[in-house]
């Protein structure tokens, strides 16, 4: 839409920053304040208590790790 420029009444484009004729810089005030935004972000990848979770650390910390433990304190043992 063109706009009649309020220092020299050049025609303005009412999208333009400033009157092309003059340079009058336009001073535009929002019609509406921009509202908040909120933003939520979920995970995708499984939590440590999430029962549907791949219980592989599981697996190695309750059953891997204590028999490695036997096997040093047997191997030690023969020393």
């Amino acid at each position: 839409m063109i706009v009649a420029c309020p220092e020299c009444n050049g025609q303005v484009s009412d999208s333009a920053p400033a009157c092309p004729h003059c340079g009058f810089v336009r001073v535009v005030q929002p019609t509406q304040p921009a509202a908040p935004t909120t933003v939520v972000v979920q995970s995708t990848k499984p939590g440590f208590f999430d029962p549907g979770a791949n219980c592989r650390g599981c697996l190695i910390g309750i059953v891997v790790l204590p028999l490695f433990g036997l096997f040093v304190l047997f191997v030690l043992a023969r020393c």
